[in-house]
């Protein structure tokens, strides 16, 4: 397993797209990645690919707080809550302190980051 800042970490999911290109935790892992390098626009290509899950839904929560569009943001993470995320009551509890920087780590995070994390099905 390679740490998650690690350029093999994000090789893993680039190879997995290249063979399966629908494959959501694939996408879902590299809107987190692209998230956390605060690439908006490489962002939207991977989550706009994403159905109807909670990571998903708390990655596009993320994108949409990014983008100042916090009433979005808010719908995001209330979805992603009804689908069981603890990441996403994190950041739904903390939206009002973001100060747009992403984190990915969330086991401990301090009350003004968001977290960006991979699916968990």
């Amino acid at each position: 397993s390679y740490p998650q800042d690690s350029p093999e970490y994000e090789e893993v999911f680039m190879i997995a797209l290249r063979y399966y290109p629908d494959d959501p935790v694939a996408n879902n892992n590299m809107a987190a990645i692209a998230l956390r390098k605060n690439d908006l626009k490489e962002a939207h290509k991977y989550l706009d690919r994403l159905g109807d899950f909670a990571g998903a839904h708390n990655n596009i929560g993320v994108l949409k707080a990014l983008e100042g569009d916090y009433r979005a943001a808010e719908a995001h993470f209330r979805k992603a809550i009804e689908h069981g995320s603890k990441e996403a009551k994190f950041n739904l509890e903390n939206l009002p302190n973001i100060t747009a920087k992403v984190r990915v780590n969330c086991n401990s995070p301090p009350p003004t980051f968001i977290c960006a994390r991979k699916a968990v099905f």
